[in-house]
């Protein structure tokens, strides 16, 4: 198996990134337990907080959290690392839209990000199976079983289908699989059904029973692209499919601040100051504007702005986004070019910027700058290469018993407590915060973990609440 990394943007964050812990493929890519606690929603947490974004397109932000990987020996209890996460995954963030988000039910603004493309090469799938698709074992591929014989023409049609879908750290799959079909019998069209001459049956009806050979019909889908994301198989039998290429984006990086940003119009000669920098504007063209930003640290002088054919390309092109920005030599403020003004990046002569101060630079396993018992892990949109979440975990075990039975999250958000303990059963344990608590939530894992899913609004929350939901439904009316 081969490992490539394409890096996509140019910038770097001010502060180093972490690894994944020694325990790491144990626990990434699961979601909690099947008999956990699922808990539709509860009180404290951030619940359907409604934003507006600088292009005007209104959201809803909640919050959830996840335990998974729980279990007890010995008298303790114990949540592994990168067990215990919560996050407030939303619509996917635009670079420069001031998408706000919450982070352990504090108010946020996400500034922009970069990614990588991670490209595994001539592996082989069999179903079941699950191939790491980055270095650090956090994501990557599995296949489902495979079907034989195509669309089920005859048994003795050489034809295979299967699904390939993609899992997060998080556990969640991206929501679009990737469907393969691949055999002998099967027409080598392109991946979107059609050849470059479309299917040569002209406008109207076609009666099948005048169409005398089906199999051009069967379209073989060896390549499939959503988004950044694809994948490119050679063969796929009843047992195994041979992949030649798997490729999919990775948030690397990501700018965050707690402040609301200044927004504003800036003639050349204007200056202001955002945090503990000033930022003066030396120059204004038809594109943009060149800012020289000043600090403690030393300054920083760099053009911003992006022509009308490159501004079409926002906000998917990261290398257009990278030359929309600058960062103060400290990395604390950030100033960007407002692309939703009115008017354009520069409009009468002046250049519309928006700058903010605190600025987090967010990368999978650095500590949480307000709790460094916990790391950060920006997470990605497989298809469009969007971040979409950041999420919180855990950097150590968590181990709690009967005397040490209360385990703060971070920032104090909520607190995991454990009520009563038999031996290696937990008779009672819940989750509570200032505002509220859940009931017991022993019942359904019969004390054996403390597995659960809190907040089914949060998307990333509501992907485990859709596996369980026929199971949860039986248990309240008492059906088997």
């Amino acid at each position: 198996m081969k490992f490539s990394v394409v890096s996509a943007l140019l910038a770097s964050c001010v502060l180093m990134a972490g690894t994944a812990s020694a325990d790491a493929p144990n626990i990434f890519v699961k979601g909690p337990a099947k008999d956990a606690a699922y808990v539709l929603k509860m009180k404290g947490l951030v619940n359907n907080m409604k934003i507006v974004c600088l292009d005007g397109i209104r959201q809803n932000v909640n919050d959830g959290i996840a335990i998974r990987g729980s279990y007890v020996k010995d008298g303790k209890v114990v949540i592994p690392a990168h067990g215990l996460f919560t996050t407030s995954r939303c619509e996917n963030w635009w670079s420069f839209d001031d998408q706000t988000f919450t982070m352990d039910g504090k108010v946020y603004h996400f500034i922009t990000d970069e990614y990588d493309l991670d490209v595994v090469e001539n592996v082989t799938l069999k179903p079941g199976e699950f191939v790491y698709s980055d270095p650090s074992k956090t994501r990557g591929w599995t296949m489902s079983k495979v079907r034989p014989e195509g669309w089920g023409l005859y048994d003795g049609m050489d034809a295979n289908s299967a699904t390939i879908s993609f899992i997060k750290a998080t556990g969640n799959a991206y929501g679009q699989p990737f469907y393969i079909m691949a055999g002998k019998d099967i027409v080598s069209y392109v991946s979107d059904g059609y050849d470059k001459d479309g299917t040569a049956f002209g406008p109207g009806s076609t009666p099948g029973a005048e169409i005398k050979d089906t199999r051009p019909l069967i379209v073989g889908i060896k390549h499939v692209s959503v988004g950044r994301s694809s994948v490119t198989v050679e063969s796929l039998s009843p047992t195994e499919a041979k992949v030649k290429e798997l490729v999919v984006p990775r948030t690397t990086m990501a700018l965050i601040s707690p402040n609301d940003p200044v927004i504003g119009l800036y003639a050349k000669g204007d200056s202001f100051k955002i945090g503990k920098a000033t930022v003066e504007v030396a120059g204004v063209d038809a594109d943009g504007a060149t800012l020289k930003i000043t600090d403690g640290k030393g300054v920083v002088t760099r053009k911003i702005g992006a022509s009308k054919d490159e501004l079409k390309q926002l906000p998917s092109n990261r290398y257009v986004c990278r030359n929309l920005y600058a960062q103060s030599a400290g990395g604390a403020e950030v100033v960007h070019a407002n692309i939703y003004n009115e008017g354009g990046i520069v409009a009468g002569g002046k250049v519309a910027l928006v700058a903010y101060s605190d600025v987090i630079c967010v990368k999978a396993g650095d500590k949480w700058v307000s709790d460094d018992r916990f790391i950060v892990r920006p997470e990605t949109c497989a298809s469009c290469s969007f971040i979409h979440e950041i999420v919180i975990e855990n950097a150590e075990p968590i181990v709690l018993d009967a005397k040490n039975n209360v385990f703060n999250g971070p920032d104090g958000y909520f607190k995991i407590v454990i009520d009563a303990m038999e031996g290696d059963t937990i008779k009672a344990w819940h989750v509570e915060n200032a505002e509220g608590r859940t009931d017991n939530l022993a019942g359904r894992s019969e004390g054996k973990h403390i597995d659960a899913a809190i907040g089914a609004a949060c998307r990333s929350m509501a992907a485990f609440f859709k596996g369980v939901y026929p199971a949860l439904y039986r248990e309240a009316i008492g059906a088997k």
